[in-house]
């Protein structure tokens, strides 16, 4: 396994256990979901890219295409409910999720048409998930600055600050896999695990969901979406990508469910 295949890995441990961590310890939350939610799906795409790597399966490449547009719509959401705009910035969240889900279009159709295949990761396919991703995440970026001046209590301004760094970080570093055509080196994985770590600090250290969780429930949810990340890679090296995909997705929806 290569280095870039290890920080792959290492991220998809690591989304994965925050997502179930959201799931397990912090339900009652408004953010538990939309980060689980955020997670799942990095998780997803990371998972597929890792997956055509090792396997050489062309449709796990088409899964990537279509989970990793969903990232930008689910990161806003997110935001949305931290900042507390939820509500009133509905139609730009519906905005975003249009011309985001519109991208996943295409790699889904590939199963079934090939005339569709040449689209996907194209330039004008990348062009497109590269304008939405920026301009949605400057948004989000403006969103919590303006968070971080009008908040008085230090915790808050602390968690904003995270969460700027996460999403300067994960938008810089994400949008170069998409950029290869232009000689850009890819360090998406590098990002998302980065993304993940600032989260993770943010959820742990400063509570964001406003509950302590122990260190021995951390390990023992590491240790599960662990398990579960190198049980399916292994599972994939030797399935049918269309068998594989109804694996990743039950593996995904049994771990949380044990979490809990």
């Amino acid at each position: 396994m290569t280095a870039s295949q290890t920080v792959s890995v290492a991220a998809c441990v690591g989304q994965l256990a925050l997502a179930l961590l959201c799931v397990a310890r912090s339900t009652r939350s408004p953010l538990a979901v939309p980060l689980a939610l955020l997670c799942l799906d990095i998780f997803g795409w990371t998972g597929a890219s890792v997956a055509y790597q090792v396997s050489g399966v062309r449709q796990w490449s088409w899964i990537d295409h279509a989970l990793t547009p969903l990232t930008v719509p689910l990161a806003l959401q997110f935001i949305l409910a931290f900042v507390g705009r939820r509500r009133e910035l509905r139609a730009t969240l519906r905005l975003v999720s249009v011309a985001s889900g519109a991208l996943c279009i295409a790699p889904v159709a590939a199963f079934f048409l090939p005339a569709v295949r040449p689209f996907i990761g194209s330039r004008a396919w990348s062009t497109w998930l590269l304008s939405v991703a920026i301009a949605t995440m400057t948004f989000a970026t403006i969103l919590l600055s303006r968070h971080l001046r009008e908040s008085s209590d230090p915790a808050e301004r602390t968690r904003a600050r995270l969460l700027v760094a996460a999403v300067g970080i994960g938008t810089l570093l994400g949008v170069t896999d998409e950029m290869g055509q232009y000689g850009v080196p890819s360090l998406g994985s590098v990002g998302m695990l980065a993304t993940c770590a600032l989260l993770s600090v943010v959820a742990l250290r400063f509570r964001l969901f406003d509950r302590n969780v122990s260190l021995s429930a951390v390990g023992y949810l590491l240790a599960l979406a662990g398990a579960g990340t190198i049980a399916a890679l292994v599972v994939f090296r030797f399935l049918e990508a269309s068998v594989a995909m109804l694996v990743l997705g039950a593996a995904t929806v049994t771990l949380a469910i044990v979490a809990t």
